[in-house]
């Protein structure tokens, strides 16, 4: 059976958002598919060519990074002259504190600036220059980031309009408003307040007609006052069990398949996915991860072409000799060298060269440039993550991997969450029942699962450093060095089995090719009551290679040129650990966990 998309041509209810005034406000709501984002941006490109607005009198707040940067990738598509998209400001949440005022930035958290900022609002010189404000996933601001946004609305100009998108239904958010008595939603503020509501009805996501049927049918559901929590939950799971019932009648892309790398494989907590990363890896099937606590993903051409550079500048005919050396070829070579160039150039430029070390600053930090970036950890095979992570995404195939027990929360959550992952999918959806993991949590936030045998959480930001992949008392010198780095350069993007020794050394047939963090063993340290003998050894799996960057002159004991260049490559550790203690007694029973 043949699926036809539709073409993705604007109806009458984007077109009416598309084209309204400069100066009118108001809350755009759309189920999942309806075109929001394309809809938001369209409205950038109309109000910049058909109604000269400045660009840089445009401001866009999105939920996500990857958001942002896929805003601006389609703002440019849509503008007749794309450089203006570089002057629009397109900025996550968590960053417009920082575009309004850099003084906030200045403050210890993100709260803490947003506290200091409120009330200084009126007073903001950003404020005033701007025409249009559009805010994208508004359902999920919540707490003083919706305080913030609020208020930002109540001092802009007169003349300045907004355009708000929005989903009830998708508001899966509300455990971040820590607030004792949590305030509604911030659209059903600015509607209280007066902002108009418009409404996008047409689904383009899917043109399957179980996918259809579900998408049209649920949401309803979901915003239903009549019903109870637990009603909702049940009515859509048997919603959901009838499309995926359908559906999996159709060709299906099956889980074992690592080319399909349009597969999103959605699990509703953050365990979950680290068992199935686990097992996906036992068997050998390449896949990448998305959820929180993850590391960036820095890509791992960029260590190998900065990785033996000396110096605090890098000319263009150097880097493509670098390029040639080490990248050209390789499955590493994930963009060409010429646009390699572009982004690093773009992220430090100093007089047609790259300035090295303003390079590792922005690399270092916690968010680093989105285009320097890989969207998930790893880079061949279907997405597994979270649903919460997968926020805004959509696949031409989802397997949705739901608890046998759900219980709704009081406040519908549950249901909401559900609905999120069953309308990801553009072509075909499976639901899988399981059972939650059960699992424990060191301080660190690492997981770990007791039992036969013994389960820990690797690849944590800091579980790999540089003084586990470029020194003592990993390696001695500077071939042993070369050796592993060149070992990781090899390395394909599939997943790949290491064992660990008593001293977290990684070893890959008989060779050390790094060390694991000490943090592992401070964690293991506090399990109380200490229920585990002395670690012996393990097995951890891996899913390719990423660049890691830090400050050459915090590490003084690493091995040159790795330590000068501030440049590495390391491995990204995917899933749980295996882990054998020796044998210890847990009441009258012992205790040993074998490697699988």
């Amino acid at each position: 059976m043949r699926l036809w998309r539709r073409k993705p041509t604007k109806n009458d209810g984007q077109r009416d958002v598309i084209d309204a005034p400069v100066s009118r406000r108001m809350v755009v709501e759309g189920g999942p598919g309806t075109g929001k984002t394309a809809t938001a941006c369209a409205r950038v490109a109309r109000l910049i060519d058909s109604q000269s607005v400045d660009p840089s009198a445009i401001l866009v707040v999105s939920f996500t990074r990857i958001a942002v940067r896929e805003i601006g990738e389609r703002v440019a598509l849509a503008l007749k002259d794309r450089a203006a998209a570089q002057a629009v400001a397109i900025v996550t949440l968590d960053s417009l504190a920082a575009f309004l005022s850099p003084e906030a930035e200045e403050s210890e958290s993100h709260d803490d600036s947003i506290r200091f900022l409120i009330p200084q609002l009126p007073l903001c010189p950003a404020l005033r220059g701007l025409r249009h404000v559009i805010v994208d996933e508004a359902h999920d601001v919540v707490g003083l980031r919706a305080d913030l946004v609020e208020a930002m609305f109540r001092v802009l100009p007169d003349a300045c309009g907004a355009t708000v998108f929005a989903d009830s239904a998708q508001s899966i958010y509300d455990f971040a408003d820590r607030s004792r008595r949590p305030k509604p939603s911030l659209p059903a503020r600015l509607v209280e307040a007066g902002m108009p509501v418009a409404t996008l009805s047409v689904l383009y996501r899917t043109a399957n007609p179980a996918l259809t049927d579900l998408f049209e049918q649920s949401r309803p559901v979901v915003l239903s006052e009549r019903l109870s929590p637990a009603g909702k939950l049940k009515k859509l799971s048997r919603m959901l069990e009838k499309a995926a019932a359908e559906i999996d009648a159709l060709p299906f892309a099956e889980l074992a398949d690592s080319d399909n790398d349009d597969t999103l494989i959605l699990f509703r907590y953050r365990a979950d996915v680290l068992t199935a990363s686990t097992k996906l890896a036992e068997r050998g099937i390449g896949h990448r991860l998305r959820m929180s606590g993850l590391p960036s993903a820095l890509p791992a051409w960029i260590g190998l072409t900065l990785a033996r550079q000396d110096g605090a500048s890098l000319g263009r005919s150097r880097f493509i000799a670098a390029w040639d050396r080490y990248v050209a070829g390789t499955d590493h070579a994930i963009v060409n060298a010429d646009e390699a160039w572009a982004r690093l150039y773009l992220a430090a430029p100093s007089g047609g060269e790259i300035c090295l070390p303003s390079l590792r600053r922005k690399l270092m930090q916690a968010s680093p440039p989105l285009d320097l970036c890989l969207p998930q950890l790893g880079t061949a095979g279907p997405v597994v993550g979270t649903i919460h992570a997968s926020k805004g995404r959509e696949a031409e195939h989802v397997i949705l991997a739901v608890p046998n027990a759900l219980h709704p929360a009081a406040d519908g959550q549950e249901c909401r969450v559900l609905f999120v992952g069953a309308t990801r999918a553009k072509q075909g959806m499976r639901r899988l029942r399981h059972d939650p993991e059960k699992t424990g949590a060191f301080p660190s936030g690492r997981l770990w699962r007791d039992g036969d045998p013994f389960m820990l959480e690797l690849g944590m930001a800091e579980d790999i450093a540089a003084s586990g992949l470029l020194g003592p008392p990993a390696f001695a010198n500077a071939q042993q060095v070369e050796a592993a780095q060149d070992f990781w350069a090899g390395l394909p993007p599939r997943p790949t089995s290491f064992l660990i020794d008593e001293k977290l050394n990684m070893i890959f047939e008989n060779h050390i090719v790094a060390r694991l963090s000490s943090s592992i063993d401070h964690d293991l340290a506090t399990l109380n009551p200490p229920r585990l003998g002395p670690f012996r050894s393990g097995r951890i799996w891996t899913l390719g290679v990423r660049t890691i960057v830090f400050a050459p002159d915090e590490h003084p004991a690493l091995i040159a040129p790795w330590r000068d260049s501030g440049f590495a490559l390391a491995p990204i550790v995917a899933g749980y650990g295996i882990l054998r203690f020796e044998e210890t007694t847990r009441g009258s029973s012992k205790f040993l966990a074998p490697l699988v």
